[in-house]
C-alpha cells in the first residue's frame, strides 16, 4: 500500500470528518499500517474493521475514512494483502516443505483453504501451490 503524494492527496482535505484535519489523518494512517506490521493483527482470523479500532483506540469510521480516502484501500482486501505477505514469508522460510499450504494459510489468518487460495490470487497473480513451485519448495 502506498501513501498518496501531495498532490494526489489535496482532494482528501474536503472529505475529511468535520473538525479533524487531513494530516492528522495522514499520520493516522501511517499509525494504521505501523500497527498493521508491527502487532499483526491480521493473524486472527477474525479480525474486523472493529477490532483495529478498537486496538488503535480511535473511531471506526476515522479509520474507514484513512483506509478509503488516504490510503484508497478496502479494508478487507489490505487485510489479505498483509496475510498473504505473511503466507509468503513463511513460504520463503521454508515452511512449506514443513507444512501443509492449508496449515501455512491458517497461520497466516485465512479461515478456510478456499479463502486462502483466492486471496492469494488475486493479491499474487498466482495460487499458493504455484509460488511454491517457483520458490523451489514443492516436490515434483
Amino acid at each position: 500500500v502506498e501513501k498518496l503524494s501531495t498532490e494526489d492527496a489535496e482532494g482528501v482535505d474536503a472529505m475529511a470528518p468535520q473538525g479533524e484535519t487531513p494530516e492528522r489523518f495522514r499520520f493516522l494512517a501511517d499509525r494504521l499500517l505501523l500497527t498493521m506490521e508491527e502487532r499483526k493483527p491480521y493473524l486472527d482470523q477474525d479480525f474486523t474493521l472493529e477490532d483495529l479500532a478498537r486496538l488503535m483506540g480511535v473511531p471506526k469510521h476515522h479509520i474507514y475514512h484513512c483506509l478509503n480516502s488516504i490510503l484508497n484501500v478496502r479494508f478487507t482486501r489490505l487485510r489479505a494483502e498483509y496475510r498473504v505477505r505473511h503466507a509468503k514469508r513463511l513460504i520463503d522460510a521454508g515452511a512449506g516443505s514443513e507444512k501443509s499450504l492449508q496449515t501455512i494459510g491458517l497461520e497466516s489468518g485465512f479461515s478456510s483453504r478456499s479463502s486462502f487460495i483466492i486471496a492469494f490470487r488475486e493479491v499474487t497473480g498466482q495460487t499458493p501451490r504455484d509460488y511454491l513451485r517457483a520458490s523451489g519448495e514443492a516436490t515434483p
